[in-house]
């Protein structure tokens, strides 16, 4: 009967301990929640150097969702961090370009989509403010490059469709096509082989849409090794004299 009575009375001081731990962690968490309270806010603050912010803010900085206007003409509306600009914004810029996706350390960085007032459109990868690993841009002209980017230029592999209906496929480098490529172009004609500068330049295969093949040498643009032709048209010339000119043509970035 003393071990009974022994065991009822630890368990009895275990039950006190517990409520009293259970009323501790409350009066802990009551008192969390009115420092929470007190920190997080909506505000709205003009700071000294003209930017006005409207939003959720914590110890006096931007904090939550908010819309910033800043002195620059830029406009800001989405999430902030401590003053931050981070995660998810749409933002108004005073030069008429329109971004919306994530942001990170007050720069344009993950996935979003930017526009501009000449109507480029760009949708795909941001890192530090610049376009940065796959992503797809639609020119004014109706030109599209689908491929990679780096440090904001066309950089890698990339399909390209041009406004002409010339295609390209293959490597990219400082803006223009540079490397291995392919080229088709809308007579039906088809370019394999190297690119220096948006030129055909280097080794490379040229195939009319006639059937005739030219294999060798290019620079600039210009045949300077042998032609041959191919057995399904062999007396045609009229694709080889009249060879069609072409050039990569995407202004700007």
């Amino acid at each position: 009967m003393g071990e009974v009575a022994d065991l009822r009375q630890e368990v009895s001081t275990l039950r006190k301990e517990m409520h009293l731990m259970r009323q501790e962690f409350t009066a802990a968490i009551e008192i969390l929640s009115e420092q929470v309270g007190q920190n997080v806010k909506n505000e709205e603050i003009t700071f000294p150097n003209g930017d006005q912010y409207t939003g959720e803010t914590k110890n006096g900085k931007p904090h939550g969702e908010g819309r910033m206007k800043f002195s620059s003409g830029n406009v800001y509306l989405g999430e902030w961090q401590e003053g931050t600009m981070e995660g998810n914004g749409d933002c108004n810029f005073a030069d008429g370009r329109f971004y919306s996706g994530e942001w990170e350390g007050g720069k344009l960085s993950g996935f979003g989509e930017c526009r501009w007032k000449d109507g480029k459109v760009y949708a795909g990868a941001w890192t530090d403010g610049k376009r940065e690993g796959i992503g797809i841009c639609t020119y004014p002209d109706g030109s599209v490059y689908n491929g990679e980017w780096k440090n904001g230029e066309r950089m890698g592999h990339a399909e390209v469709h041009y406004a002409n209906g010339t295609v390209y496929n293959g490597e990219w480098k400082e803006g223009k096509p540079n490397g291995i490529g392919e080229a088709s172009f809308p007579k039906g004609d088809v370019y394999k082989g190297k690119f220096l500068e948006g030129m055909r330049h280097g080794l490379g295969k040229y195939q009319y849409a006639v059937g005739e093949i030219y294999e060798g040498e290019w620079w600039k643009d210009v045949r300077k090794g042998v032609k041959r032709r191919s057995k399904a048209n062999p007396g045609s010339h009229s694709s080889m004299a009249s060879m069609e000119t072409w050039r990569i043509n995407m202004n700007g970035q």
